[in-house]
């Protein structure tokens, strides 16, 4: 286990998720169930991991 470095870089992708779903949070409080709907298609390709996208999305529809 000695030499092995921290993958740093699934850090800086959770970033990016958590940034997704603050958008897409906005989004939904703001009304606009159409494109959260197109958003969250595209976040689940992208974080296919993270459920939180399937459930906004069913909660837009």
């Amino acid at each position: 286990m000695k030499g092995k470095k921290p993958q740093i870089f699934n850090i800086n992708q959770k970033d990016f998720e958590f940034d997704k779903l603050l958008e897409i949070q906005n989004l939904l409080n703001d009304g606009e169930f159409q494109k959260v709907i197109e958003e969250t298609k595209t976040a689940r390709i992208k974080y296919p991991n993270n459920f939180f996208f399937y459930t906004i999305a069913s909660i837009a529809l």
